[in-house]
């Protein structure tokens, strides 16, 4: 409800294209203690974000704003957000990929590719139930040839 064009009121603040309209902390405008993130978030006085709508981003705003919302319950300052690259990484099927590092503008392509995206997304698994699955989900289709 309250996207753009929609004539129903909305909670958020958005502007003219239906995002959530945030401070540098990624704060609603006009809210103490409601935060937005990922692609539905621009930072007021843009018309849309300068980062990219990418799992990267959010996953990185996710900290801050966790710690933000912890910070707002203890009455502690908030952190602005600040967005490091770490590069961008790209399947091209089960063994394939392509990685471009910030390192000197240092290009990954094959299996060596496929196997650093491939450990960086075990490593930011949540629990080592899932590290363990993805692994061993990876590990039988690779040695299975599927």
């Amino acid at each position: 409800p309250g996207g753009s064009g929609s004539s129903e009121s909305s909670f958020f603040t958005r502007n003219e294209s239906g995002n959530v309209v945030t401070d540098e902390n990624l704060r609603m405008v006009d809210s103490s203690y409601v935060f937005a993130l990922g692609d539905i978030a621009v930072l007021a006085g843009e018309k849309e974000s300068k980062y990219a709508f990418t799992a990267q981003v959010a996953f990185q705003q996710s900290d801050y704003v966790a710690w933000n919302v912890w910070s707002t319950i203890n009455n502690q300052p908030l952190l602005p957000f600040q967005y490091q690259h770490l590069g961008d990484m790209m399947s091209l099927g089960q063994s394939e990929a392509t990685v471009a590092l910030p390192i000197g503008g240092l290009n990954l392509t094959g299996l060596p590719a496929s196997l650093l995206r491939k450990t960086a997304y075990i490593y930011r698994m949540p629990t080592l139930e899932y590290t363990a699955r993805l692994g061993f989900n990876w590990a039988s289709k690779l040695l299975m040839g599927k």
